[in-house]
């Protein structure tokens, strides 16, 4: 092979890795611009610099008794067992929404969006409350959830004072 080959053979050699570097930039390129925005990024905008939520949305169910300001008639040790069992079911899957029905004692639609202190009403937001409008226990549970978690808010005379609430945040 004389040189004049060579100096060819080497060039086209070149020109083949260089192609294959330029093509490899670009698959990686193309696949950055493809990866979609993570929950967690969305969520870090939609909070607070304590971490919590600047908006929620509730579902709840009320487990109240005799004596409180509700209608429901059972005492407060019914009210407390109910409320423990309820809590199990909800959290073993069984349906929320069903259980609302079944077991609430809450007048209204037992589904809250809730905004957190500090944060202004949004007008194409319908039926949002502020945090300071419901009882503290409401609050203080609900923007401690992730997004599908349930948990229970106990009776307070001072937090809580219509009895138990059994929460599930559902955004």
């Amino acid at each position: 092979m004389n040189v004049k080959h060579m100096l060819c053979l080497s060039a086209l050699i070149l020109f083949m890795v260089a192609c294959g570097s330029e093509k490899q930039e670009k698959e990686k390129t193309d696949k950055s611009v493809e990866v979609p925005i993570k929950q967690e990024q969305i969520a870090m905008v939609d909070t607070l610099e304590n971490g919590e939520a600047k908006r929620i949305e509730l579902q709840h169910i009320l487990i109240s008794f005799a004596g409180t300001r509700t209608a429901a008639t059972r005492t407060q040790a019914e009210a407390q067992l109910l409320a423990a069992e309820v809590l199990g079911e909800a959290q073993s899957g069984q349906s929320f929404s069903e259980l609302m029905k079944k077991y609430s004692d809450d007048t209204g639609s037992g589904q809250y969006a809730l905004r957190n202190n500090g944060v202004q009403s949004d007008p194409s937001i319908s039926n949002e409350y502020a945090r300071g409008q419901m009882v503290p226990a409401f609050g203080n549970t609900g923007f401690k959830l992730d997004v599908g978690e349930i948990d229970m808010a106990n009776f307070s005379k001072k937090d809580s004072p219509f009895g138990w609430h059994i929460i599930k945040r559902v955004r």
